[in-house]
């Protein structure tokens, strides 16, 4: 991720790869407390907090697909991704 970012101009001295992730549950803590802690721990879209926003951010990164998506349209198929983990539009959850 360094060498992409300097490679663009993005990278600046102190910029951490990812922000801080949410740790495990504490005993004490309620789940809304925990819920609530992992809102403010994940990264906001769109800012520069640390190089993994940066490159989520670039024009070039939103436009790539995946390897699986791919495969699926080069064999002739229409590739469709569900929402994770919904239980109305994902028959297997």
């Amino acid at each position: 991720m360094k060498r992409v970012l300097q490679e663009r101009g993005l990278w600046r001295d102190g910029l951490k790869k990812q922000c801080s992730a949410a740790k495990a549950k504490e005993d004490t803590e309620t789940e809304t407390q925990y819920n609530a802690r992992l809102e403010l721990d994940h990264c906001e879209k769109g800012k520069d907090c640390c190089a993994l926003c940066i490159i989520e951010s670039q024009p070039d990164f939103l436009a790539e697909k995946s390897l699986l998506e791919l495969e699926i349209t080069r064999r002739g198929h229409e590739c469709l991704f569900y929402p994770k983990f919904h239980c109305e539009l994902n028959y297997i959850e």
